[in-house]
């Protein structure tokens, strides 16, 4: 499919799921927004971001998807030839590996970060599961900073296939459930959100109540580019997309969750 397809088809998929008005049960979803800005005009964002937290956003946990979202290629949660365990490897698997490294730290100071993935151990493979993921974190941010920003507590890496559960049915949702339990109980599913690059993952997530945005994955032809594509994964344009929305929730009125 095309990329303009995959839009078309997740953004029907969540406009028929936003029938519930419950703040802690209503499907809470992110589409894009129709102005596109320009890559220059956004990483020109992205640099003056963060100077304050939006006063009016009242996310507790950030909770990103790992392959494709935060990744440019699958992972597929695992590292099984030494060529891959350099650092550059890993580097250069950033969807944004600038914006990650300005954002995480500046939305750590006002909400918890968390990953939930399929990366789960593999017995065989020479990094895999939170090992892997934690290698990535300490090259992006910092040993120390990485620790102390997404503990290992917070990430949420395992296969539901692998605990006999249908990766179809249950999505990621196990993965939050676990989490929010985890890290914070009080907070309302609303005050989740989940960054996403699967529309299945995104579609029961909002069903289920947690706020979701949807992340646009490279395509193998732009994964392989000598160029890295723009854009894509956990990045600027996805990030205000997600801002937008909630500053339009947040003005509604009897939407305050205070």
């Amino acid at each position: 499919h095309t990329r303009h397809t995959r839009h078309t088809h997740d953004t029907q998929q969540r406009t028929h799921a936003s029938a519930n008005t419950h703040p802690d049960t209503q499907p809470h979803t992110n589409t894009p927004t129709h102005a596109q800005p320009t890559h220059q005009s956004m990483a020109a964002a992205g640099s003056e971001f963060g100077a304050e937290w939006p006063e009016w956003l009242e996310t507790k946990v950030v909770v990103l998807d790992f392959d494709r979202t935060i990744t440019l290629k699958h992972t597929r949660g695992a590292v099984f030839h030494t060529a891959g365990l350099d650092d550059a490897s890993f580097l250069a698997n950033f969807s944004d590996l600038d914006f990650f490294k300005t954002i995480i730290p500046k939305i750590a100071k006002h909400a918890k970060v968390a990953i939930a993935t399929y990366a789960d151990h593999e017995e065989e493979s020479l990094l895999s599961g939170v090992p892997m993921i934690r290698r990535y974190l300490d090259l992006a941010l910092g040993e120390e900073a990485s620790k102390q920003i997404v503990p290992d507590d917070h990430i949420e890496a395992w296969n539901p296939d692998n605990r006999k559960l249908e990766m179809a049915v249950v999505g990621k949702n196990k993965h939050l459930d676990e989490l929010r339990a985890r890290i914070a109980p009080k907070a309302k599913r609303v005050q989740f959100v989940l960054f996403d690059d699967t529309e299945r993952n995104i579609v029961l997530a909002a069903k289920k109540g947690y706020a979701v945005q949807y992340c646009e994955p490279a395509t193998k032809a732009e994964a392989d580019a000598k160029e890295k594509p723009k854009n894509v994964g956990f990045c600027l344009k996805a990030w205000q997309e997600f801002l937008a929305k909630e500053q339009e929730r947040a003005n509604q009125p009897g939407c305050s969750l205070s």
